[in-house]
């Protein structure tokens, strides 16, 4: 991506000979001072955005995702370089199935904050309830991260995304 440009990567787009939401290059390059945006976020359906980049990535500008598995043979993010996933994941008010199911659920009421791997932030007057409770392996993220909860009609902002790097090189400046 040239340096200065903005550039969106549509839903259900493609490079050509891959399935939706399907990438695959040679080289992937994100200049300096340029925005990359992946449109497809998590949403509550943890919809998948796959870039497969034959030799290397060098991330020096910022690209926005929301669930991404990124593979390549070296992956450097560069001094300016920024990978983004705030705001990709659950929905507003939204989080995993503590009940079990398979879709996600509405949290109930209750001030407090989104939520993986560990416990959200909580009024100090407010006692935790089942679906506060962390979901997921911290060290290895699966799941996207949930939603605050409600509080007098308020919805809490949207949980962040899940990023997978799979390279036999990484460098991080």
């Amino acid at each position: 991506i040239q340096e200065g440009s903005d550039i969106v990567f549509k839903s259900d787009s493609k490079t050509s000979s891959q399935n939706k939401n399907s990438y695959k290059f040679r080289n992937f390059f994100v200049e300096k001072g340029s925005d990359l945006k992946f449109q497809l976020d998590g949403g509550n359906e943890k919809k998948v955005v796959w870039l497969d980049v034959e030799n290397k990535i060098i991330i020096s500008g910022t690209v926005t995702l929301g669930v991404v598995n990124i593979t390549s043979a070296s992956f450097e993010v560069r001094t300016d370089g920024k990978i983004n996933a705030n705001g990709r994941g659950y929905a507003p008010g939204y989080g995993p199935n503590y009940q079990g199911g398979s879709l996600p659920q509405m949290k109930s009421d209750g001030w407090d904050g989104g939520r993986h791997g560990g416990v959200g932030g909580q009024a100090y007057d407010s006692p935790y309830i089942e679906d506060d409770q962390p979901y997921g392996n911290p060290r290895l993220p699966t799941e996207m991260g949930a939603s605050g909860g409600k509080r007098s009609g308020r919805l809490g902002s949207r949980g962040g995304g899940v990023v997978w790097v799979r390279a036999l090189k990484q460098i991080v400046n």
